[in-house]
């Protein structure tokens, strides 16, 4: 049955609009541009943002003194409670992480992205074994061993197979690394190709353990080599290797440095993702974790060392520590972003989100304060339900499924194609890697996962399993959906366009909900956020530099704003046409209704058409209006146009005015929408229905590696699944067997 990943990514284009707009980068510092730290400026808004948090799945914020073993469980398993409170810095990460987003801004944090990812890669008997040397002057050289074969052309294959395990050890093979002399002999393989294969090893004798090899008669030959032993490091695994050089002479390459950079990196991946914890922790039944993974010091190429070469002409161009091997991506995931949406290294470059929320350059560059303040949020008990409680406690506790971290190497998913948009199913290995110009995804974005009603989360079987182990936790309680958190949110010295784009995510209806805390991908932590104003007196208490100027001058008169709702909505046109202009190409402009405005008196519309000042009055009237938000008319604040107008003439501008404001205003919000990075955004905090999100499973139950394993299948060279993560919130198929 189709499913939806539990997350998604917000796609990333490259940061466009006009030179100082707000969708672009600038020094906040720059007394031009009115928003450092050292006044109060006329035209920016400084004051107070109250807010209410409302859960609508369980929230889980760990309490760091809470652990504590689990009754009757394994010792390296623990449980966690949760806070009661929800703490600024979890408030201002998920501020943060959507208002980047809407916004297009560059990636805040965006570390461990240097390294190659590495993916196992296909058999390749084009590979050729070698032996590391270090010569005279220090650096790396390789013997090839071909054995009978030319170069490119591995038939029979270059390595003789040395038979050694039938289900558990067959052989012991105590002359692994020393030169020995062996007797082999050809065989065929059923599957159109020829192989070597070890009969004796002095009197030691060796018998083949495939079923699917016939022994070609009279090809019995005497060669000296090398045993070596990787061991049994995957289950149908039954032949090690033996090592040798027939064709009469010796071929030694050198190793370019680049090479030797990347074997060092290749095999650290290896023993990274293999340590304990990490996502190939387990070697699995009846296997074992071969040298390369178990010896810290095949970090670094040794003399001595067997491995796989793979040549190009006379060059070395890659070298493997084993034959079907982990295989490093051409590229960086870091060098798949576009440099405008990178971590800013100056202040010139600060983008919308840095501006806002504050910036340390990573290592010299300085730093930037930022301009928002956010409390803790404090639970909210309602009038009607005095009892109520903040968190609910869950006996006995629950243990969740095993959470693991993010997987770049995981290109099918986490990388697009040249426009970042999701590659095409059934490419290779190879073609879906870190390669050419192609673009990392986006950002990755939680779906909030809708559930029919709260008793859901209490049987989920996504989000709870029996097992316990150090790979998961228990939880001992929560915050159940329903409840409210209230929390304040400081500003200084905001700009019109950041004040919009911050009350946007203020606004959203409370079908689109955030994820916050821990277990996002399980379901919780889906909250709705509304701003905290009383509705007799629905104002912002936000005020203009200029404003406040005033409030002083009247000494004693209170602090009057003009953000009310109307004007609200205004401001958040202003951000939303701010990033039409960057990111499609054109500011939204005026819109010239008149033209039909069938509902206005009929002199007054002609004379708005006919009349220069009459329309003048009108554009007057839109521009002081837009930049108020007001939906009244102000005829104190056209001026001299003010004169032109009588009651008449002052309902039939309205009506127009109105007709264009309604427009403009749809205009805008569609074509914000459209954006890439918005629709994904919203699409997220929208969510899918709770049941049918899941990580990628073949049947209920099963670890999940078994569906990336399956995905990857390939029957005769040809991917049979290979399916990429789609767009967010579009389904994955079913795999085909």
């Amino acid at each position: 049955m189709p499913f939806y990943n539990p997350y998604g990514f917000v796609p990333t284009p490259e940061r466009t609009g006009p030179e100082n707009s707000f969708a672009q980068d600038h020094d906040p510092t720059v007394p031009g541009s009115r928003e450092n730290h050292s006044r109060y400026w006329e035209d920016r808004y400084t004051g107070n943002i109250p807010v209410v948090l409302t859960t609508r799945t369980p929230l889980f914020i760990t309490n760091p003194e809470s652990r504590r073993p689990v009754d009757g469980g394994p010792a390296d398993h623990f449980c966690w409670g949760t806070l009661d409170y929800i703490p600024a810095t979890a408030i201002k990460g998920m501020l943060s992480t959507y208002y980047e987003a809407i916004t297009n801004s560059r990636y805040r944090v965006f570390s461990k992205h240097d390294k190659k990812p590495a993916y196992r890669s296909q058999a390749n008997p084009d590979l050729v074994p070698g032996r590391i040397m270090l010569n005279a002057a220090g650096t790396f050289e390789v013997e090839l061993f071909p054995g009978t074969s030319a170069l490119g052309t591995p038939n029979p294959l270059y390595a003789a197979w040395l038979p050694t395990y039938r289900g558990g050890p067959l052989h012991r093979l105590t002359t692994a690394g020393t030169p020995v002399t062996a007797t082999i002999s050809r065989y065929q393989y059923n599957r159109g190709f020829e192989l070597w294969s070890v009969d004796s090893i002095g009197t030691q004798r060796f018998t083949p353990v495939s079923e699917h090899i016939t022994p070609v008669p009279g090809t019995d030959r005497t060669v000296t080599g090398y045993v070596v032993v990787s061991g049994k490091i995957f289950n149908r695994k039954h032949d090690e290797r033996f090592f040798f050089n027939a064709t009469g002479t010796p071929q030694v390459f050198p190793i370019p440095r680049t090479v030797q950079e990347d074997y060092e990196e290749l095999v650290a991946d290896y023993q990274d993702v293999h340590q304990p914890g990490g996502p190939f922790s387990n070697p699995g039944d009846n296997t074992v974790f071969g040298e390369h993974i178990t010896t810290p010091a095949r970090k670094r190429m040794r003399n001595g060392d067997f491995v796989y070469v793979d040549m190009s002409g006379a060059a070395v161009k890659a070298v493997f520590p084993v034959q079907i091997s982990r295989k490093l991506s051409e590229k960086t995931p870091r060098s798949c972003v576009y440099p405008s949406i990178l971590p800013a290294e100056s202040l010139e470059k600060l983008s919308p989100a840095d501006r806002l929320f504050g910036w340390v350059a990573q290592g010299q560059g300085g730093a930037w304060k930022g301009k928002i303040r956010i409390s803790d949020g404090i639970f909210s008990r309602p009038v009607k339900e005095p009892n109520q409680t903040p968190t609910e406690i869950l006996s006995p506790p629950r243990a969740l499924a095993i959470l693991n971290g993010a997987k770049p190497a995981q290109a099918r998913f986490y990388l697009g194609d040249i426009y970042g948009n999701p590659q095409n199913a059934r490419l290779s290995k190879d073609d879906a890697s870190y390669r050419g110009n192609k673009k990392l995804r986006g950002r990755k974005f939680y779906l909030h996962q809708i559930a029919q009603n709260a008793a859901y989360w209490n049987t989920a079987e996504s989000a709870f399993v029996r097992d316990r182990s150090r790979q998961n936790r228990s939880i001992s309680s929560w915050i159940p959906p329903g409840r409210r958190f209230k929390f304040n949110i400081r500003v200084e010295n905001l700009t019109r366009t950041e004040l919009g784009a911050l009350l946007t995510l203020l606004a959203f209806p409370d079908q689109r909900c955030f994820k916050l805390g821990y277990a996002k991908p399980l379901g919780f932590g889906s909250v709705w956020l509304r701003l905290d104003l009383p509705q007799q007196n629905n104002v912002l208490p936000v005020l203009t530099g200029q404003q406040r100027k005033d409030r002083y001058r009247a000494f004693g008169a209170a602090p009057v704003s003009t953000l009310d709702e109307a004007a609200r909505e205004g401001v958040i046109l202003d951000y939303k046409a701010a990033m039409v202009e960057a990111y499609a190409g054109h500011r939204p402009g005026i819109p010239e209704s008149w033209k039909n405005a069938t509902e206005c008196q009929g002199d007054w519309v002609d004379m708005i058409r006919g009349e220069k000042k009459a329309a003048e009055a009108l554009g007057a009237l839109w521009r002081t209006s837009i930049q108020n938000g007001l939906r009244i008319l102000p005829v104190d604040d056209i001026g001299e146009y003010a004169e032109l107008l009588e009651e008449p003439e002052r309902t039939a501008l309205q009506k127009a005015y109105d007709l264009d404001r309604n427009a403009y205003s749809a205009d805008v919000q569609a074509q914000w929408s459209g954006l890439s990075f918005i629709g994904a955004c919203i699409t997220a905090l929208e969510g899918r229905p709770a049941a049918q999100v899941h990580y990628p499973r073949s049947a209920p139950g099963d670890k999940g590696f078994t569906w990336f394993v399956k995905n990857e299948t390939s029957v005769n060279s040809r991917v049979v699944n290979g399916h990429c993560l789609p767009v967010m919130g579009g389904t994955l198929p079913e795999l085909e067997e």
